[in-house]
């Protein structure tokens, strides 16, 4: 990560713990979906016995979340890692050594209702549940090429603890958490930073627009078949 990204990050977070100060809960506020936005990141890091690290990864993150702002609720947290990979190294990182390519998604397993805090929705105790697949990549070492020969399980995130905090309007969102799990022998620490703005529904013109075009690409469609015919 560059000092520019970093930068940029402190500002947009420290704006928007300002702007939270205004936000607050409202009985006539919608449910809302939000879409996790590009530049948001996960990443883990893995110790064994010693402090010494052994795992690495990181990951861009997309995805969306529902939440009604009305009550506090977090409906559902969809998200997505895409394809990235994660290295485990042992004795000798250049000569011992693993590279997995994992796919993973986490989502949400049970809606959970948070609290406002300081104008902010606080939530605790969220579970996700994991699917996707791990595949060997390259290996080196003896654990290395263990390692490969039994690639590790996608686990379970959670528990996790995070602050959603709102623009004063609630039509844009940023949060971050950090959580540790367990992994064998190693202890992994686990960074989430993401920013999510409202979806803007289509309007109705917009739908008659998009049902028009459909018809004349249909009827374009159809008469190239007549052509062809006849």
């Amino acid at each position: 990560m560059t000092m520019i990204t970093q930068h940029l990050r402190s500002v947009r977070n420290v704006s928007f713990m300002c702007a939270a100060m205004a936000f607050s809960v409202n009985a006539t506020a919608a449910t809302s979906v939000y879409q996790i936005a590009f530049g948001s990141d996960y990443s883990s890091e893995g110790f064994a016995a010693g402090g010494v690290p052994v795992l690495e990864a990181s990951a861009d993150v997309l995805g969306s979340i529902t939440v009604d702002t009305s009550t506090g609720e977090l409906i559902s947290f969809d998200i997505s890692l895409g394809t990235y990979n994660s290295q485990y190294s042992y004795t000798n990182p250049w000569t011992d050594f693993a590279i997995f390519e994992v796919t993973e998604s986490q989502s949400l397993t049970t809606p959970v209702v948070g609290t406002e805090q300081n104008g902010s929705i606080a939530y605790t105790g969220l579970e996700f549940t994991a699917s996707g697949s791990v595949s060997c990549l390259n290996s080196m070492g003896a654990n290395g090429n263990a390692a490969c020969g039994t690639p590790p399980s996608i686990d379970d995130w959670g528990p996790i603890s995070m602050v959603f905090m709102f623009t004063p309007d609630a039509e844009a969102l940023v949060a971050s958490a950090v959580w540790s799990s367990s992994e064998g022998d190693l202890e992994i620490n686990h960074n989430l930073d993401f920013f999510a703005v409202k979806e803007v529904p289509l309007p109705a013109s917009g739908w008659l627009m998009l049902t028009a075009l459909a018809g004349l690409v249909s009827s374009k469609s159809a008469r190239a078949k007549w052509l062809v015919k006849y």
